[in-house]
């Protein structure tokens, strides 16, 4: 379950801020965004670049994180390690891999489709684009 999700920053479709040191190159980070939510031990936060989040809807992270939710430890189906130290290295690598494969196809709705198709546009597949993924785990909520 998607407990928070932060709203896209964009000036308008396909122009996202950017952050910079100096304004004329872009936001300064003292205007980005600053969210607050509860956490709980044991969850997962998933930090990325609209290179994710173009390519790849909510749903299917949920279910990519479902299917090594139940594996817990062990291999999955491919052979990768999944459960013990480093689990979230390995779950933002494998799920970095899967964005750039989903931002090829051209023969897909993704997200970044369905909002172009929103603001009047076509297009279809998904967008290749730089992909930056972090993934931590909570070990303590206070």
């Amino acid at each position: 379950m998607i407990t928070y999700r932060s709203v896209e920053q964009q000036y308008s479709f396909n122009f996202p801020f950017q952050l910079a040191h100096e304004e004329k190159y872009g936001e300064k980070v003292d205007n980005a965004q600053a969210s607050f939510f509860v956490a709980k031990e044991g969850d997962l936060v998933l930090l990325g670049t609209d290179g994710l989040f173009d390519n790849v809807w909510d749903h299917e992270i949920l279910n990519f994180f479902s299917r090594f939710d139940k594996i817990k430890k062990g291999k999955d189906e491919k052979g990768v390690f999944f459960g013990g130290e480093g689990e979230e290295k390995e779950l933002a690598k494998e799920l970095g891999i899967w964005a750039r494969e989903l931002s090829q196809k051209g023969n897909r709705v993704s997200p970044f489709a369905a909002h172009a198709s929103r603001d009047g546009m076509s297009y279809m597949g998904g967008k290749p684009d730089d992909i930056t993924i972090v993934i931590a785990r909570v070990l303590c909520a206070v």
